[in-house]
């Protein structure tokens, strides 16, 4: 049984409350932006499209949850550990069941609205491999936090990291490239091409549809900064209510 909440419910701050809420949404709006951006610099790049999809907007989708337990152990605090073990367990975790069900779900659900009926159309090789790459490092991870020795840890962690290194080549060889014409017009880029319209000035490219690499590179660095003041407020809060507010583990919230 968790102890009962120190405050009720009804005393919870406001501007504290606020301040999760926001923290949440600036992440998800960051994820969303970062994705974009690196969907057009894997196509810049010349990156294979299972490659972007698997690595480069993986990253948009995973800092969060990532940049999280960081910044929690950067942080320090007796919340941190735990913070940061619970969102790199529960994530994963997360994506592996509950979003799983979810499409298999939602196929069969909205089968009259799809071309595919109540099939699920997916690339079977790099699936396989995505799958097989995750289930064998997330057994190690979850091991890892078990081991008592540091020494072991260190050296699952090191086997991690090479394995990640591995997956990315293994990516990167595969699939084809990203055709610019199937992508979502460039964020950044469109609100460039409505600023030079507003200003009267014609611009030689679109860069809605065909942004300057400039702009490219310009909007994941922002972004990616997005994602980490959302996460750095996030994390204090997450803190602040799992202690002061609901008296519940920090790693459950």
């Amino acid at each position: 049984m968790f102890p009962s909440p120190s405050l009720p419910v009804a005393t919870v701050p406001l501007d504290r409350a606020g301040i999760l809420v926001g923290s949440f949404l600036l992440l998800l709006v960051g994820a969303e932006v970062f994705t974009n951006g690196v969907e057009w610099l894997g196509q810049r790049l010349g990156i294979s499209e299972s490659a972007t999809g698997s690595i480069l907007a993986a990253l948009g989708t995973a800092l969060p949850e990532t940049l999280i337990p960081v910044i929690a152990i950067l942080q320090g605090g007796s919340a941190a550990d735990d913070i940061g073990v619970g969102a790199i367990l529960g994530a994963p975790l997360l994506l592996a069941t509950v979003a799983m069900f979810l499409v298999g779900a939602s196929a069969y659900l909205f089968a009259g609205r799809r071309e595919a009926d109540e099939a699920v159309r997916y690339p079977p090789e790099s699936t396989e491999r995505d799958l097989s790459f995750f289930l064998f490092a997330y057994v190690l991870a979850v091991a890892a936090a078990f081991v008592p020795s540091h020494l072991v840890s260190v050296g699952i962690a090191v086997v991690l990291v090479g394995l990640y290194a591995v997956y990315v080549h293994r990516s990167v060889r595969s699939g084809d490239l990203v055709d610019g014409d199937d992508m979502d017009d460039h964020y950044l880029g469109k609100i460039v091409e409505r600023g030079l319209g507003a200003a009267g000035i014609e611009s030689e490219r679109d860069n809605g549809s065909d942004p300057h690499s400039l702009l490219v590179g310009l909007q994941t660095l922002l972004a990616l900064g997005f994602i980490v003041l959302g996460a750095q407020l996030f994390v204090t809060e997450i803190e602040f209510f799992s202690e002061t507010v609901l008296s519940v583990p920090a790693a459950v919230v």
